[in-house]
C-alpha cells in the first residue's frame, strides 16, 4: 500500500487535534513555540541572521509565496499557497480554526522570530486564514519592540 502526502498531513492534523483534546491548548502551544525557536536557531547556525530571509525560506519550504509589508508599527506577512489547502491546518474547517492558529501557527512563528533577537510584542488576530476563510491566503501581523 502506498502512503500519499495528503494521508501524512491528515494524520498530522488529527494528531494535533487529539493532543489538544488530551492536554488542552497549552500542550501543543508549548511544543510549537519550542519547535519554532529550534528552527530559528538552525537558521542562525547556517549563518542566516535576517529574519525576513529566514521567514521567506520557511514559507517557501511549505509551498507558499511570502510577501512582507512593513507598516510604521508592525510587519504584515501574507502567504499565498498554491491551492486552498494549508500545510498546517488543511482545508477550510472553521471549527478547527482556533486550535490551529492559537496552538500551532502563532506560537510556532513567535518562537521562530524570537530566535532572531526580535522581541515580538503583539500578534493581533489573524487577518486571513485558509482554515477559517477558505481561499489560498494566510495573513498575519506581528509587532516588534523598537
Amino acid at each position: 500500500m502506498m502512503v500519499i502526502s495528503s494521508d501524512v498531513i491528515k494524520f498530522f492534523q488529527a494528531f494535533i487535534r487529539q493532543m489538544a483534546k488530551v492536554g488542552g491548548k497549552n500542550l501543543p502551544k508549548t511544543i510549537s513555540t519550542s519547535l519554532g525557536a529550534d528552527l530559528g536557531k538552525l537558521y542562525l547556525k547556517r549563518d542566516i541572521h535576517d529574519w525576513i530571509i529566514a521567514m521567506t525560506g520557511l514559507q517557501e519550504g511549505g509551498g507558499g509565496k511570502l510577501e512582507i509589508t512593513q507598516t510604521p508599527t508592525s510587519w504584515i506577512l501574507k502567504t499565498q499557497h498554491p491551492s486552498d489547502f494549508c500545510p498546517v491546518g488543511g482545508k477550510m474547517d472553521p471549527e478547527h480554526f482556533e486550535i490551529i492558529t492559537e496552538s500551532l501557527c502563532r506560537p510556532y512563528i513567535r518562537g521562530f522570530l524570537k530566535a532572531f533577537e526580535k522581541r515580538v510584542t503583539k500578534i493581533p488576530p489573524i487577518t486571513k486564514c485558509i482554515v477559517r476563510d477558505g481561499g489560498c491566503f494566510c495573513e498575519v501581523e506581528y509587532e516588534f519592540e523598537k
